[in-house]
């Protein structure tokens, strides 16, 4: 299945428009509109993740639960809740999608951005800053830690 890797770093180089090498743990992690976006090679499937933000209420916790019935508003993707209340959003991908890898990328990144705002606007003003800057500060180390937790 080490071949699939290959069909799916060509495949990410095409529709990032840059090269991409997976890495010792199979994951590539690319910067796309200052948002880390983590592509993840597992048993054949390409897993396309990211945080979202933090809870800052319970009715947050409610609505995200609300939007992943049947993927109604996270086209085709899945909210989660880490025990630390950080939200990741995952989409996974075969190989039979990787000639639509644009257009999932394009959907993943348009869910990505309506649930940052979503939680980012629930949030005081001192909250907004310091969800948007604990976005944009995610290190690969913290992208890791998600990998011990099995995403398929």
């Amino acid at each position: 299945m080490r071949q699939n890797l290959t069909l799916w770093e060509k495949a990410l180089s095409d529709a990032l428009n840059q090269t991409v090498k997976f890495d010792e743990s199979d994951v590539f992690l690319a910067e796309i509109d200052l948002q880390l976006i983590n592509f993840h090679y597992q048993d054949s499937v390409l897993v396309i993740y990211a945080c979202v933000g933090e809870i800052n209420n319970p009715q947050q916790a409610l609505e995200l639960l609300q939007a992943n019935c049947f993927w109604q508003a996270t086209k085709g993707a899945t909210l989660s809740l880490m025990e630390d209340e950080t939200v990741v959003l995952a989409l996974q991908c075969s190989i039979q999608n990787k000639s639509n890898l644009n257009q999932l990328i394009t959907q993943f990144l348009s869910t990505l951005y309506h649930w940052s705002q979503y939680l980012t606007s629930q949030s005081d003003s001192t909250g907004i800053t310091e969800s948007k800057s604990k976005l944009i500060s995610n290190s690969k180390t913290e992208s890791k830690r998600w990998l011990s937790i099995d995403l398929l």
